[in-house]
């Protein structure tokens, strides 16, 4: 004698890529006829279980027809069997607005429905095995059985459901409205999100259950593939621990991560025997059920060992690193060491926080003689370059203190004046090279000029902004990333 789920006997399950639940079911169904061939194929994609690619030709002919009743009823009968729910849903709100046929009203409503059951079924995350074949999804926390018979009670409201949609909401009733007892009695914690066990839930389902005659007598003789196997069974019990529940009843479960693997070796072992016994298979899935349940819920000791020592040597070898990765290499590059000679006396700041506007840096700073040979590194901000000296020191000089900013090229015509006169004594075309004698900026003035000698010899001043001077020696050099150490 087998207890077995009668009302649940046609629910047969897979889990596709995207991780939704795939229901292979035993209805049929007759699309709604169609003239436009487009439509038609859509029909024909959906009857072949072609769903995505039914959606997704749906979609395109939904740009072509524009907002169709009859297109948009068969892209939400597409969503709903591809499991694609937040489209569909957005697809009926829009077909609620819409003055509809009386047949499209009819269809409209068997979609209703339809939808609110896969909504309801994407909240049961459990999944029990019965049989062979067969695979039941339960809630696994009380918070989850909550939200299923929500949209159960959704897709109920909703009157004359056709007789596809009556077998889904018998099916889908056993493991929502038909648990409502088993919530208020099977000791549930008072956290609604505590998964339940799912053996417990196994046994008030089965106690609901009717008795087949049909099926094979658990009790008939083993052959010694069975016996061998029903003697792994026992380890697995030998090796469990004992739990009391709140009712009194006794259980066993594996106490830690260690015996789950254990168990996983026994189970292993049984896999190779030839048994076919429906006990024995009945005993061992259900060991499988309730080894797989704690292995998701008891925390695995060695991992976490594991896991702490190699947290622990990748923090010590990023310390150890680290100092090397935020230490800035400049990029080597090509310049002419004339251009990087100091023709006056020049401060060099060993503070990489220089702006052109501080007064009182916080580092030292030092001196240099006018003359003296320096090695760029790199450009930091506009005006500051960092160097190197002769003797070693890295610092911060200002660029016009250089021989090589003496040399630019304009990029824009400027005209020379003579600031006397304030006339224009020359005008000069871009890409002129001149030199520079002198560099004022007057902000006072919101203006800045620049002295300069001409190709010609004469000498006036130009504005510096607006000739666009560009200085040849800063073109190929870096910038200074201030991340990084130096």
């Amino acid at each position: 004698m087998l207890i077995r789920y009668v009302d649940l006997s046609q629910i047969v399950h897979t889990r596709p890529e995207n991780g939704l639940i795939n229901f292979k079911s035993t209805l049929n169904y007759t699309p709604m006829p169609a003239q436009n061939p487009d439509y038609i194929r859509i029909s024909e994609l959906i009857e072949n279980n072609e769903h995505d690619e039914a959606v997704s030709f749906a979609e395109t002919c939904l740009e072509k027809y524009g907002d169709d009743p009859e297109l948009m009823l068969l892209l939400v009968e597409a969503c709903n069997y591809s499991w694609n729910l937040k489209r569909a849903d957005n697809l009926l709100l829009v077909l609620q607005e819409k003055k509809l046929s009386r047949e499209h009203k009819k269809r409209f409503t068997q979609l209703r429905i339809h939808y609110y059951v896969n909504c309801a079924r994407m909240e049961l995350t459990g999944e029990m095995k019965v049989g062979d074949e067969i695979t039941i999804e339960y809630p696994k926390s009380k918070e989850e059985w909550q939200n299923a018979v929500r949209f159960y009670n959704l897709a109920k409201m909703i009157q004359d459901p056709d007789e596809e949609n009556v077998e889904r909401l018998e099916k889908l009733e056993t493991v929502t409205a038909g648990l409502s007892d088993f919530m208020e009695t099977a000791g549930q914690s008072e956290d609604e999100e505590d998964e339940m066990d799912p053996g417990v839930l196994l046994d008030f389902l089965a106690s609901t259950m009717i008795i087949n005659d049909d099926e094979p007598d658990y009790y008939s003789e083993y052959s010694a593939e069975d016996e061998l196997a029903h003697q792994k069974v026992r380890e697995v019990f030998e090796l469990w621990g004992e739990k009391t529940n709140e009712d009194g009843e006794v259980t066993r479960s594996p106490d830690n991560y260690g015996q789950i693997l254990k168990t996983d070796k026994i189970l292993a072992q049984i896999a190779q025997l030839n048994h076919s016994h429906p006990k024995v298979k009945e005993i061992v899935e259900n060991i499988t059920e309730v080894n797989n349940y704690y292995r998701e819920v008891t925390p695995d000791t060695r991992k976490i060992m594991f896991s702490s020592v190699a947290i622990s040597l990748g923090v010590l070898a990023l310390l150890w690193v680290t100092p090397m990765l935020l230490t800035y290499n400049a990029p080597n590059f090509t310049y002419n060491a004339d251009d990087w000679i100091l023709y006056r006396n020049a401060e060099m700041w060993f503070d990489s926080s220089v702006r052109e506007s501080d007064t009182e840096l916080h580092d030292q700073k030092r001196i240099l003689s006018a003359g003296t040979q320096l090695t760029p590194i790199a450009r930091i901000q506009r005006n500051w370059i960092q160097v190197r000296t002769p003797d070693g020191d890295k610092g911060f000089v200002h660029y016009n203190n250089f021989k090589g900013a003496q040399q630019v090229t304009l990029t824009q015509d400027a005209p020379v004046m003579n600031r006397s006169t304030n006339q224009a004594i020359d005008t000069l075309r871009a890409g002129t090279v001149i030199s520079l004698t002198h560099f004022e900026n007057k902000p006072w003035e919101n203006r800045g000029s620049a002295q300069v000698r001409t190709p010609s010899g004469k000498t006036g001043e130009i504005d510096y902004w607006r000739s666009g001077i560009r200085f040849p020696m800063l073109t190929f050099l870096p910038h200074l990333n201030q991340t990084y150490t130096y």
